[in-house]
């Protein structure tokens, strides 16, 4: 009869996850001072699309909580998922802007995101939250 083994006592770190977590952290520091094109589609809840809106700007700061961009324009600090198979090296060339007309040259990185309303009955903000109370 084979003999069944049983751990006892706490897991250690698996050198191997720490050393995912490394690699991963590395990607993200990587990004900081590249430059980013972002495209947002805003849709209704049956999936129309309602608007349209691009940002340019610099990656500040990156981490597995989020994505920070300095936009090129208004020098307001804005976030992004910190999805990084959703960060696409567009092809080099001059990317002009649909609403602002404005052009951006090669910029390292482009992300796009489906923005779509809350779900009826969720509470949007903290502030919400408190008058709610």
């Amino acid at each position: 009869m084979a003999q069944k083994w049983r751990r006892t006592g706490p897991w250690r770190e698996s050198v191997l996850t720490q050393a995912l977590q490394d690699e991963r952290d590395g990607k993200f520091q990587a990004l900081v001072g590249q430059r980013i094109l972002v495209g947002f589609t805003f849709k209704d809840r049956d999936g129309n699309v309602q608007d349209h809106a691009q940002h340019t700007g610099w990656i500040v700061a990156a981490s597995p909580d989020g994505i920070e961009i300095e936009d090129d324009e208004t020098g307001d600090v804005f976030s992004i998922p910190a999805d990084l198979d959703n960060l696409t090296v567009p092809a080099p060339g001059r990317y002009r802007l649909k609403k602002s007309g404005r052009i951006v040259i090669d910029p390292d990185l482009y992300s796009t995101f489906d923005i779509y309303p809350a779900p009826e009955g969720c509470v949007a903000d903290e502030d919400e939250i408190e008058t709610q109370t």
